[in-house]
């Protein structure tokens, strides 16, 4: 009877593979289906391979490059693999080898310190000295402290306000970064002293049918450092939209053109701030005017040509801990906390790629799977292999800081670039913590998923595409439903 059972049971188990087979067979010439259509009883393990590549294998994907690697967390098995030892741009998904490494080396409570001195006790100050370390998440609302502060001891004069260059930053842009990235707010200057992000929003109001369009910033004084060519017309509501910005040469210098019809709302355009010291000083001296303190003059100058023996600490700006640099990193993908966290682990030794390289390779990492030119993944000289961000991924869970680094990722339908994804998916939302990355023609997504029996670590990521950011996110999301649903039903056999 027993071995009638077991007879049966493996009988069972191959038609169920065959029927999958033909079942996704016939699927591969038709449109992808909707994630809800696939479900437990028509995706087993034994039709995960060919239920993926009968998605993968569509006339719309037959030029692009796919990278796969889907394997069990704790277990010595892979599900699925495709293309799992080739380089892929990765976009967003380097960020993952920058948090890594900044949260092994420098924990999970590292602050960005940024002190602030006075000379003089009078309520004429000689000088008020700031030690700019790159903080990223300085606001005005923190230049108020510092206006309150020298309030609280009455001071109203400042002879001279010395802001002084002193984080580990060398230069504000990477030399592999394209050209026209550099004008817009995800790809904004590097820098000491950071504001609001370095960033500042141009909005575009339509004015009269055949008129001008209206321009109006955020911030004047971030505004004033970019010279505007407007060419916008504002049109008849049945004409349709075409406003585009252009850059000009080197210079901080763009071009509006196209037609705004008139029924549309403010069209916003987040743009860098060209010279973000200027903004950081500029913006300190009108909050400290605002509040009654003058200033006489400013400079800006290096580390090296300070004196502080007799200055007296007026207050320090402390960014948040690590957990919430790195969960800011990952879980929206923010660029300038990303190339500002790598930049601190540059030594007087090694540069940050050569540290980075050796904190990795300490928990194991294999640095020829990876080729790395910036932080944030917006280089596209970035070179990743599947293999390798599967790789870090099982290596970061099994150090002490496992849970902080999950944590850090996007959570599926809760949180950050993926609040949005999985609609409507149980079996993924909640579930899945992953990293995005986006690039014109390249998608990403690693991360891991949890299952009834087994974490699945996983990273997909496709090239050389002339499909929109949507579809393929949609591709990829429909394959890791399949990897949810194939264990699913694993489980439960």
């Amino acid at each position: 009877m027993i071995k009638k059972n077991i007879f049966y049971r493996v009988l069972l188990s191959i038609l169920i593979g065959f029927y999958n087979i033909f079942f996704y067979s016939l699927s591969s010439k038709a449109e992808v289906k909707e994630l809800s259509e696939y479900n437990q009883s028509q995706v087993c393990i034994q039709g995960l391979e060919s239920a993926i590549n009968s998605i993968l294998n569509q006339s719309e994907r037959s030029r692009e490059n796919w990278g796969i690697l889907i394997e069990k967390l704790n277990k010595n098995q892979t599900l699925y693999k495709l293309n799992e030892n080739k380089y892929f741009i990765p976009a967003s998904n380097v960020k993952l080898f920058t948090t890594a490494s900044f949260l092994l080396n420098f924990g999970e409570n590292f602050t960005i310190k940024t002190p602030i001195y006075i000379k003089g006790k009078e309520e004429f100050i000689d000088e008020l000295i700031i030690i700019g370390k790159g903080d990223p998440t300085i606001t005005k609302s923190d230049l108020e402290d510092i206006a309150k502060k020298l309030q609280q001891l009455n001071i109203n004069h400042v002879k001279n306000l010395i802001l002084v260059n002193s984080s580990p930053i060398k230069y504000p842009f990477n030399n592999s970064w394209e050209f026209s990235d550099l004008y817009f707010y995800y790809a904004v200057p590097i820098n000491s002293f950071i504001l609001e992000e370095n960033t500042v929003t141009l909005s575009l109001t339509p004015s009269q049918v055949g008129k001008q369009i209206l321009l109006k910033w955020s911030d004047k004084l971030a505004g004033k450092q970019w010279l505007i060519t407007n060419e916008g017309v504002t049109v008849s509501e049945d004409e349709e939209y075409s406003i585009n910005l252009n850059p000009m040469g080197l210079e901080s210098r763009l071009r509006i053109e196209g037609n705004l019809p008139v029924n549309n709302h403010d069209d916003n355009w987040w743009l860098s701030i060209p010279n973000p010291e200027q903004y950081f000083q500029d913006s300190l001296i009108a909050i400290l005017q605002n509040n009654g303190i003058q200033v006489e003059k400013t400079e800006i100058i290096d580390q090296k040509n300070i004196d502080l023996s007799d200055a007296n600490l007026l207050l320090e700006i402390n960014s948040p801990n690590s957990n919430n640099l790195i969960a800011e990193i990952n879980q929206n993908s923010n660029n300038l906390y990303a190339e500002i966290l790598l930049s601190y682990l540059a030594t007087n030794q090694d540069t940050k790629f050569i540290s980075q390289t050796k904190i990795l390779e300490n928990i194991g990492l294999l640095s020829n799977d990876y080729s790395l030119k910036d932080a944030s993944g917006l280089s596209r000289q970035n070179l990743v292999t599947p293999k390798s961000l599967v790789t870090l991924l099982k290596l970061m869970d099994k150090t002490e800081y496992a849970k902080t680094f999950r944590n850090s990722l996007s959570l599926a339908g809760v949180n950050g670039t993926l609040k949005n994804r999985f609609q409507n998916e149980d079996i993924i939302d909640n579930n899945l913590w992953g990293k995005t990355g986006t690039l014109t023609g390249v998608s990403a997504l690693s991360g891991y998923l949890r299952t009834k029996d087994d974490d699945v670590v996983f990273s997909i990521m496709v090239n050389n595409s002339s499909a929109l950011s949507k579809e393929l996110r949609d591709v990829i999301d429909k394959l890791l439903v399949i990897v949810a649903q194939s264990q699913h039903c694993a489980n439960n056999s």
